[in-house]
C-alpha cells in the first residue's frame, strides 16, 4: 500500500508540474501577443500621426493654391478642379484612416482569440479563426 500510495503522490506531482509548465508556456505565449499587439499598435498610431500631418500639409497647401487661384482667376472651372482634388484627398485620408482602424480592429480580435486560446478547445479556436478569416474576406470585398 505504502509503494501504490508513494507511486501515485509521484505520478501525480509530475503531472502537476507539466500542468504547470503548460500554463507558464501559454501565458508566456499571452505575453508575447500581447507585447506584439502593442507593438503593432503604436505602429499604426504612428503611422495614423503621419497620415494625418501628410493630409493636413496637403490640405494647406492646396488651400494657398486655391486662395492664389481665386485672386487671379474669372473662371470658376479652376475652382471646380481644386474642389475636386481636395474631395479626392479627403477621402483618400478617409479611406486610410478607415484601413488602419480595421486594421486596429483586427489585432485587438486576434489578441482576443489568443486570450480565448487560454481557455477554450481547439475547435472553438478553429471556429473563431474561420469567422475571422470569413468576415476579414467579407470586409475586403466591400
Amino acid at each position: 500500500m505504502a509503494k501504490v500510495n508513494e507511486r501515485l503522490k509521484t505520478e501525480a506531482s509530475f503531472e502537476r508540474e507539466l500542468l504547470q509548465q503548460q500554463v507558464a508556456d501559454r501565458e508566456r505565449a499571452l505575453k508575447e501577443a500581447q507585447d506584439r499587439q502593442m507593438q503593432l499598435q503604436n505602429s499604426k498610431d504612428a503611422e495614423l500621426s503621419r497620415v494625418s500631418l501628410e493630409y493636413e500639409g496637403k490640405l494647406a497647401r492646396l488651400q494657398r493654391q486655391k486662395a492664389l487661384s481665386n485672386q487671379n482667376q474669372t473662371s470658376s472651372a479652376n475652382s471646380d478642379i481644386f474642389r475636386k482634388k481636395l474631395q479626392n484627398m479627403k477621402n483618400e485620408y478617409e479611406m486610410e484612416l478607415s484601413r488602419l482602424r480595421q486594421t486596429v480592429a483586427g489585432l485587438e480580435q486576434k489578441l482576443a482569440n489568443t486570450a480565448a486560446v487560454q481557455t477554450g478547445s481547439v475547435f472553438q479556436q478553429t471556429q473563431r479563426q474561420r469567422q475571422t478569416l470569413s468576415t476579414g474576406k467579407r470586409k475586403r470585398i466591400a
